[in-house]
């Protein structure tokens, strides 16, 4: 899809016509089954989790990061319904003309990713990151300004230095000591191994045993890191991904059960009522558009 394709007629998008488009988005609605363009994205998420597919990749998008997409074919298949993202797209031509002279990301981050392009920040990082796309965005609602074009750019650039300023910090945090590194990439692995395997392996022991560490590990880390359990996260995909099949499928619940690994139906239904406090008939119900 091309760039001003996508950008047309967007509700709270905003654009230049030499190519960067900024969009803000809490409607979760806009963001079910979404091709995105094949440029350059990056996504902060303010609230909420988003479910995608990034370069081939099942992955889960959660609030406070943002995902640097590098001209990799996304797809967002839903997003939960207190989603509060903010997306910046760039074409190859307006950013290599604002970067041609002083690229502000090192070229280790680039490589980085390529790999993964999930930056996670701490609610600090957060609040600063949003206080600069929040004055990036004004720069658009205001009226006719002659400098326009140059403030937005101003203020883009201000982001690519918040953005640039975090990963160089979180990155001497990681080389000054390697069991940190270890740590947060054992996290990484575990968070991208879960939409891969969730549909059939929900025990945290196996997931902790593909990474060669103990259960016990594994959990302190993960709450180490992101502040909640190995099981809330295993949880909260697989809640993902049913919600997915039973809004956007006509799968019976047997059928369901039987492709996330429950015993029978009345297992599948006990389990999705005890984490989502309704049935899964009833969430369909509620959801059918």
């Amino acid at each position: 899809m091309e760039f001003d394709e996508f950008v047309k007629d967007k509700a709270d998008c905003y654009s230049i016509d030499s190519g960067l488009a900024v969009w803000k988005v809490k409607n979760s609605e806009f963001l079910r089954n979404l091709e995105m363009p094949e440029i350059h994205i990056q996504m902060f998420i303010i609230r909420g989790r988003i479910n995608a597919v990034i370069d081939n990749n099942n992955v889960i998008l959660e609030s406070e990061s943002i995902i640097d997409i590098l001209h990799s074919p996304s797809y967002i298949n839903n997003a939960s319904d207190n989603i509060s993202v903010i997306f910046i797209f760039t074409t190859e031509a307006f950013l290599s003309n604002l970067i041609k002279n002083k690229p502000p990301f090192p070229i280790e981050y680039v490589m980085q990713k390529f790999e993964q392009p999930m930056l996670l920040l701490t609610h600090g990082q957060s609040v600063v990151i949003q206080e600069r796309l929040t004055l990036l965005l004004s720069l658009f609602k205001g009226e006719h300004h002659y400098y326009l074009s140059e403030m937005v750019k101003c203020a883009l650039w201000m982001v690519f230095l918040e953005m640039a300023n975090i990963y160089r910090q979180q990155n001497e945090d990681i080389n000054s000591s390697s069991e940190t590194d270890r740590k947060r990439m054992l996290f990484m692995q575990f968070v991208k191994m879960i939409p891969m395997h969730v549909r059939q392996e929900r025990s945290i022991g196996f997931y902790a045993s593909e990474l060669n560490v103990s259960c016990q590990y594994l959990e302190r880390i993960v709450k180490s890191i992101s502040g909640q359990t190995a099981y809330q996260w295993v949880q909260r995909t697989l809640i993902g991904e049913v919600n997915h099949q039973l809004k956007d499928t006509d799968d019976t619940m047997q059928q369901i059960a039987d492709d996330f690994g429950f015993p029978d139906q009345a297992s599948f239904t006990k389990y999705y009522k005890r984490n989502v406090h309704i049935t899964p008939t009833d969430f369909r119900k509620k959801n059918i558009v």
